[in-house]
């Protein structure tokens, strides 16, 4: 007996769940009283994109790391892409931490990652209730 779930569906809801967060992440910044103005709207557009691609990359690849995997590390980097965003819909943070910190979040993420999946896959060897495996 099979229980949980075929990787494509672990890929698929680590995306849908990056999906959330870049949109989340996008529609946070447009209704915050942070104020992003450029001369052309294509600058707009393209820091827009830049917040989404950002918090969608990083909150999907530690989702899937963490589904897929049971790397919990990179799990951090999502809970402060969740922390900004919540805080830009109360209205508490500018958008600055999000230009700032995404694209060494998101090296950090893969960088943290990688380190405890060797880790845990050495450890592993020897006790194997520790070592990599997919969560659902």
């Amino acid at each position: 007996m099979s229980s949980g779930f075929s990787a494509g569906e672990r890929r698929d809801l680590a995306i849908g769940l990056g999906v959330v967060s870049a949109v989340a992440c996008i529609a946070g910044t447009l209704v915050s009283d942070a104020s992003i103005t450029f001369k052309q709207p294509v600058y707009l557009v393209a820091t827009l994109v830049a917040f989404g691609l950002g918090a969608g990359t990083t909150v999907g690849l530690s989702c899937y790391l963490f589904i897929d995997q049971s790397v919990l590390t990179p799990m951090l980097g999502a809970s402060y892409v969740v922390a900004v965003v919540i805080g830009l819909f109360l209205g508490a943070q500018s958008s600055d931490p999000l230009l700032a910190v995404f694209p060494a979040l998101g090296f950090f993420t893969i960088i943290a990652g990688s380190i405890e999946y060797v880790v845990r896959s050495l450890i592993g060897e020897f006790v194997e209730m520790i070592a990599p495996r997919p969560l659902v």
